[in-house]
């Protein structure tokens, strides 16, 4: 999936890297950029926002299975 739309209103785009994985996130309705970052079994394991830096969420799992999304 590259966008998605409400009524033909794009309100995402997304950006994959080579593995499939998505790398980034563009909300057109604010700008904001987020980038995700996948760790070496390809779990997505933090979001930064571009403009800032900023740590958005990390995930934390236990093998394959999600425990918990920090945010903030």
């Amino acid at each position: 999936m590259v966008s998605f739309a409400i009524d033909g209103v794009v309100q995402t785009e997304y950006a994959y890297n080579w593995r499939g994985q998505q790398v980034i996130r563009r909300l057109t309705q604010t700008g904001q950029v987020i980038h995700s970052v996948y760790g070496p079994g390809g779990n997505r394991i933090a979001e930064f926002d571009e403009a800032t830096g900023a740590l958005i969420r990390e995930y934390v799992w236990l093998g394959l299975m999600p425990v918990a999304v920090i945010e903030g």
